[in-house]
């Protein structure tokens, strides 16, 4: 299974769904939610009203939805080579150390079957995908607590990387504007 992170930097093409109301365009294709116990999506028509779908008995619009979601998995795959694999050594770290503080709580168990280290770590990880890591600390920074000075102007800072690499610039480039707006937002 692979593991989840938020995917941002990348448009996602809209998907065109012909209705009874006319072409309704889906911008966000995974926003799925549910209205009393029915699944919808929601698009716009042509002249900008909003629509919502049912999704139930609509085998075309789910299959358009699902080649949509597959193509952009790919997308920010390729776009950031390495990153799924950065993500799970960084879950199973984690694993690891919650199996180790449950381990050294077990008085039976008290380091007589440690759990096993995991294989590959995050830091070699991002040293070996440079591009994945820089979205990785990107992202990061977009989730800083707002309540404090310093985590408005990151979160600000990395929004404005958001924006260069979606008008197309270099992610490391991106990662490095991004610092140095921060650093340079710390001293005013």
């Amino acid at each position: 299974m692979k593991p989840f992170i938020e995917k941002l930097g990348i448009k996602p093409k809209l998907v065109k769904y012909d209705s009874k109301f006319g072409t309704v365009e889906i911008k966000d294709f995974r926003s799925v939610f549910i209205v009393g116990r029915v699944k919808c999506i929601q698009g716009k028509l042509s002249d900008g009203q909003k629509v919502n779908i049912k999704l139930e008995g609509r085998t075309d619009l789910a299959e358009m939805l699902t080649k949509e979601d597959a193509r952009f998995d790919l997308e920010f795959e390729a776009r950031y080579p390495g990153i799924l694999k950065i993500v799970s050594a960084q879950n199973d770290e984690c694993n690891y150390l919650e199996d180790f503080e449950e381990m050294m709580e077990d008085e039976q168990n008290d380091g007589v079957n440690p759990p096993v280290y995991p294989k590959e770590s995050s830091i070699s990880l991002k040293n070996k995908y440079p591009v994945a890591a820089a979205y990785l600390n990107i992202l990061a920074f977009s989730k800083k607590i707002p309540a404090c000075e310093s985590g408005d102007q990151q979160r600000i800072a990395a929004d404005k990387a958001f924006n260069r690499i979606l008008a197309g610039a270099n992610v490391l480039v991106a990662e490095k504007e991004m610092i140095a707006d921060y650093e340079d937002s710390k001293l005013s």
